[in-house]
């Protein structure tokens, strides 16, 4: 997009430095998966500036698999719902698959498909030394229970052939499940940066997309085949909604629905080099002229300024203006600000903190990153989950942003468990005034107060509470 003439493009994570002040000053503000309260407020002074945010949707989190590493994150149901708030409270919303307008565009009127599509193009297949077809799969944890289904049925028909190679690039519990592999019929590839992804794709021949028919899978894209195409790989794929609509069988790749179709496929593929070339040239081809980014930029452009309103004053700002921030990489008008100590600091510390418990360590690493960047909030904010004095976290984080509405809900939360119910309940309704359409402080304000034994003024913030409540489901009516 900003090869456009008049588009500059900034991305960043939502823990950078300089969220804030981009927030204040983009025309559009994409907003990526992220489920943050302290956003709300956020997009309703943007709409008042007359700019747009935009929510886009990339994953069903409804249906998410135990082994998803945002699966114990969206488990909580109020995440959900804060989902679902972000989506409803944006200017519109945008889906990578018709299967997530779906399932989600009841919650915004205003919303684009935008598939999936590749920015390069992979140089040409080198020659390997080893004669063998390889066949493949790489990906995330999230797929152990897709792999699972045909990991028996793989490892007896790898086993079987001298022709064959077996090439694997994912988590420890993935590769387990091919343990009864012959070692020299295997290439095991560690997790590794999206290049080294790409790298271990290059080395296919015949590229694996197993997936269960689960709601999650049901609303992934098509990227995998996009990546095995565009790199002279023979896509195979599950017979499911992700590759129905893009996949012409026995020409740009094959699909299957049952293993026994799987493994007649690759018995074919593994006898044919000549059908595997024609496939994986067509695939390729039709990448190169169907889904490549560049094609397609023009029309996003076009539903973003759609969106902005007529009376609008541009940016004066561009993506120049970043460039000089630390961690700036810059390609023309497209500026990407990369996590620098601060950022990085605040990721290791919620690994560290929340997944593997070293509590004490993760507070030591929110203290520096709070030192890099005094005027920062979040470090307090991340702090208080881990730290022996949540409230005295808390106090500190509000100093620095008195809108934060995580620190709001989180207070009282401390201060209901001191026994302070009537502060925790004015802090709950400080929430409530930053953002008043938020149904959660109403909710815990109700909480509090059939708790203490008032059940009429508690039927009152309840009501007002599911009155404020974004749906679930599309069918789901409002009480």
């Amino acid at each position: 997009m900003a090869e456009l003439a008049g588009v500059s493009v900034v991305d960043l994570t939502n823990t950078h430095r300089d969220r804030d002040p981009l927030f204040g000053e983009a025309d559009v503000v994409v907003l990526n998966m992220v489920c943050d309260p302290d956003l709300l407020p956020m997009i309703e002074e943007r709409k008042k500036r007359g700019q747009v945010t935009v929510y886009e949707v990339n994953d069903d989190v409804q249906f998410m698999q135990a082994s998803n590493p945002a699966a114990g994150f969206f488990a909580n149901p109020q995440h959900q719902v804060l989902f679902r708030r972000l989506i409803h409270s944006a200017n519109a919303a945008q889906f990578c698959t018709p299967e997530l307008q779906r399932s989600y565009g009841f919650l915004n009127p205003r919303q684009a498909v935008f598939r999936n599509q590749l920015s390069w193009s992979a140089a040409a297949r080198r020659p390997r030394q080893d004669e063998r077809v390889a066949i493949g799969w790489g990906g995330s944890a999230g797929h152990l229970d897709d792999m699972a289904q045909i990991a028996g049925p793989l490892v007896d028909f790898v086993n079987a052939r001298d022709d064959v190679v077996l090439h694997l690039m994912g988590s420890d519990r993935i590769v387990q499940l091919f343990t009864r592999l012959d070692a020299k019929k295997k290439r095991i590839t560690p997790p590794g940066s999206l290049e080294e992804y790409y790298a271990f794709v290059a080395q296919l021949d015949i590229g694996l997309a197993p997936l269960g028919d689960t709601g999650f899978n049901r609303c992934r894209s098509d990227v995998k085949f996009l990546e095995y195409a565009m790199h002279g790989v023979v896509p195979v794929l599950q017979a499911l909604v992700p590759y129905l609509d893009t996949v012409v069988p026995e020409r740009t790749g094959f699909l299957f629905e049952k293993s026994q179709q799987l493994f007649a496929t690759l018995e074919r593929l593994v006898s044919d080099r000549a059908l595997c070339e024609s496939v994986a040239r067509n695939a390729r081809h039709y990448v190169e002229t169907e889904r490549i980014e560049r094609n397609h930029a023009e029309e996003r452009v076009d539903y973003y300024r759609s969106l902005m309103a007529a009376a609008s004053q541009p940016t004066r700002r561009t993506a120049s203006d970043y460039a000089a921030v630390a961690g700036s990489e810059v390609v023309g008008r497209h500026v990407s600000l990369n996590a620098t100590e601060y950022e990085q600091l605040l990721h290791d510390a919620l690994v560290v903190g929340q997944l593997q418990g070293k509590r004490e360590l993760a507070l030591r690493m929110l203290r520096r990153a709070s030192e890099i960047e005094p005027l920062r909030y979040q470090p307090y904010l991340y702090a208080s989950g881990m730290s022996n004095a949540p409230l005295d976290e808390l106090d500190a984080c509000l100093s620095k942003n008195p809108r934060s509405l995580s620190a709001r809900v989180a207070r009282a939360d401390g201060l209901e468990q001191t026994g302070q119910t009537a502060d925790a309940m004015r802090e709950l309704l400080g929430a409530a005034e930053i953002h008043p359409t938020y149904d959660l402080p109403y909710l815990r304000v109700a909480e509090l107060l059939e708790r203490a034994g008032r059940a009429a003024e508690a039927r009152e913030f309840f009501t007002l509470a599911q009155h404020l409540r974004i749906p679930l489901e599309r069918n789901a009516a409002r009480p």
